[in-house]
């Protein structure tokens, strides 16, 4: 026992002690196994073992997936640019539809929930959205 530490110190430094050991440990086995799992690699290898795929199945399977998935991703990009498009063209509306005090307060209140530059970066002067950075009636 450490001189001068009491029962309850040690039971305390016993705690940070294992806190600090098993955090090193998870971050020694998430670094060691996750950065090399791969999903699309342990589907392969999932359906090879129970489907019984040969290596040019396997190959070719690895190859659809790999498609699919950027196909998927460059729809996603487009859905979410239309998704945003969209709530910006919906607070140019409101805001057409405001007094220009109201329009400035609520551009305010729009900033408090999506962040500022986002409308700015968002606003153009030749799109329906610049109505949200400029104010109504510009």
């Amino acid at each position: 026992m450490l001189p001068g530490l009491k029962p309850a110190g040690m039971a305390a430094l016993a705690l940070m002690l294992g806190l600090g050991i098993g955090a090193w440990s998870m971050r020694l086995y998430f670094d060691r196994t996750l950065r090399h799992w791969d999903p699309e690699q342990r589907f392969v290898a999932q359906l090879a073992a129970e489907l019984g795929l040969d290596d040019v199945q396997q190959q070719r399977v690895s190859i659809v997936l790999a498609e699919e998935k950027a196909r998927m991703e460059v729809r996603r990009r487009g859905w979410a640019l239309d998704v945003s498009l969209l709530g910006r063209e919906g607070e140019g509306a409101i805001a057409r539809l405001l007094t220009p005090a109201q329009a400035q307060r609520y551009s305010a209140l729009s900033d408090q929930v999506h962040g500022r530059m986002e409308r700015f970066l968002w606003a153009s002067q030749d799109s329906s959205t610049a109505v949200a950075a400029e104010g109504p009636n510009r």
